[in-house]
């Protein structure tokens, strides 16, 4: 008996080996909510999306979303991944606010965005602040088309305040080619002014467009894709 028992242990594990990795790996994904860091001037209208990611085809969902300091929501829209689900918004626009969708059915199954919150920034808010955007959900209100409740994983995001507009690394308050001549020139003299060299003082700040602590060739790429669009 004990030797059939090895037998079959043995023979369970050479299959479980034999299993394409990838089919492994596809069932540990799991699926999760991003909500977007961004960045915004005082006094401005800023939006947020909330971003679903390996989405199991969810059915019916309740959201709590918090924010810090004294951001103000103003607008909030259903996102294309929820689009065939009805959503209900809170009657009170206020942090710790609800939000509700459910359906019949989804047959378009997608990752993307479930909500887009519009945010007015404080006046009185100064550079480098920084403002939290939460989600918080119990994991039996949350449930895909089989009614099996889904867990899901939470990355949060924030707003962070900032004087400059990114790409104007001459403080013009224009986006131009020669935005893209002075910072090639100071990445050219070793990201440093040189009064012996080209003698470039820039907003290092705004031409770090991709926000990698770097200056070099990719923001160069960003801020030219975007003015040529």
């Amino acid at each position: 008996m004990n030797k059939r028992l090895i037998s079959f242990v043995l023979s369970l594990v050479m299959v479980f080996s034999l299993l394409p990795l990838p089919v492994l790996a596809a069932e540990a994904d799991t699926c999760g909510l991003v909500v977007e860091s961004i960045h915004g001037a005082p006094g401005a209208n800023v939006e947020v999306d909330i971003n679903i990611e390996n989405n199991p085809g969810i059915l019916g969902a309740t959201f709590t979303v918090e924010w810090e300091g004294g951001m103000t929501l103003t607008q909030c829209a259903n996102g294309a991944a929820f689009a065939e689900l009805t959503m209900t918004p809170p009657s009170i626009l206020e942090s710790g606010c609800n939000f509700v969708w459910y359906g019949s059915s989804v047959t378009n199954v997608i990752d993307g965005t479930i909500l887009t919150l519009t945010f007015t920034l404080p006046e009185n808010a100064t550079d480098s602040d920084v403002y939290e955007v939460r989600v918080t959900y119990d994991e039996r209100d949350v449930f895909d088309q089989d009614y099996n409740t889904v867990a899901l994983t939470i990355t949060n995001g924030s707003v962070r305040i900032i004087s400059y507009i990114p790409g104007d690394v001459t403080g013009d308050k224009r986006i131009n080619p020669l935005d893209l001549i002075k910072l090639s020139q100071y990445i050219s003299d070793g990201c440093t002014t040189k009064p012996d060299g080209y003698n470039i003082t820039i907003n290092t700040s705004a031409a770090d467009v991709n926000d990698d602590g770097r200056l070099n060739a990719l923001d160069l790429i960003w801020i030219s894709r975007y003015i040529s669009d």
